[in-house]
Parts: C-alpha cells; structure tokens; sequence
C-alpha cells in the first residue's frame, strides 16, 4: 500500500536516527572539550610568552632581564663571557641615529656602569651614570653582573623618556682605550612592552 511504502523509509530514518543522535552528542562533547583546553593551554602560555620578551638574550652567554616596578625599569644584565677590556650594553631605540644607552664595563675584576646616547653611527657618548641607579655589581666565576634601574618618565641629562613599548638591543663589544669600540656581532633586538615585564 501507499502507507506501507512510506513507512519503510521513515522506520529507516528513525533507526539511522537513533544511530546517528548520540554520535553527534558525543562529537558535540569532545568539541567543547578541546575547545575548553585549549583556552586553558592559551591562558597559560600567554604570561610565559610576556615573560619570554622581557628577557633578551644573544644565544652566548649575554642576558637582560627586564622587570616594571612603580613606574621605574630593573635591569638586570649578566655575561659569562666578558673579559677585562670589554663592555655589555643594553640600549633602548629603533636604531643608532636615537638609542639610550646602558653600559657595563669590566676593568680587571671591577665592574662599572654608565650611560650614554648614539646619534648615529658612531661610538657613542657616555655621561657618567646619567639616568640609571646601579644597585648592584659583580664579576664571580667568570661572569659579569649588573642591576640597575631607569624611570620610564624623561629623566638624566637628556630627559629621555621610554613609552609603553620600545625596541631593546643588547650587545657586546671591546674598549677602544678610553672609548667604547664596535660591537662583536650585530645586536640582538626585541620590541618589549613593559607592562608585561612584571
């Protein structure tokens, strides 16, 4: 009959139905599942990776660590590899026509630090101490240390001042007798933005 004729595919489709429903519950399921890892695995690895920025490093043996505190920069910058002669800098800028400049010099076992500016390129002009507090300096086992803060308002005899974000270079190199002489290699930049260095 009529009847039974559309019967037979409904009682199919109500079968497949019956069949295909809890898979399609289930496939919803692991879904919102990996959707909800996911978010969990992003939410973890998002302030590794703002940690990760605030860290500069040249692959050899030269780090800085940069940390926010109360509207001023902590600095802190080590090399294992520094040598009586030589010089480890942090500097802040897109280029050497406009950097801020920290340097840490090692003189036979003493560690001394100062700041200058680039205008170009050229060794740089350094002013003493200008707008950087060393808070703390050493040279043990082989490896140079040196920790330092700088406000992010213009400060020092340039009143240079740091926005929310800017591009960090560090770099190391030798003295030229009383001069600072060319970096070894070719800076290492990161653009750090510095509420995120907590």
């Amino acid at each position: 009959s009529p009847y039974y004729r559309l019967s037979v595919p409904l009682a199919c489709d109500r079968a497949n139905l019956r069949i295909f429903l809890p898979s399609i519950y289930f496939i919803d399921r692991y879904l919102q599942i990996g959707y909800s890892m996911l978010r969990l695995a992003l939410c973890l690895a998002l302030p590794a990776i703002a940690l990760a920025s605030c860290t500069i490093r040249d692959g050899d043996g030269v780090t800085a660590r940069i940390k926010m505190r109360n509207g001023e920069l902590d600095i802190d910058v080590q090399n294992s590899k520094q040598q009586s002669g030589e010089w480890t800098a942090v500097a802040f800028g897109d280029d050497m026509s406009d950097l801020e400049i920290y340097l840490v010099e090692l003189k036979g076992t003493s560690v001394h630090a100062q700041s200058g500016f680039s205008k170009g390129y050229e060794p740089p002009t350094m002013d003493g101490s200008g707008s950087m507090k060393l808070l703390d300096s050493s040279y043990t086992g082989g490896t140079t240390h040196a920790r330092f803060t700088r406000e992010l308002a213009g400060t020092g005899p340039r009143k240079h001042a740091l926005g929310s974000c800017a591009t960090v270079s560090l770099a190391y190199g030798a003295m030229e007798g009383t001069g600072i002489g060319p970096h070894y290699e070719r800076p290492n930049q990161t653009k750090v933005c510095f509420a995120d260095c907590k």
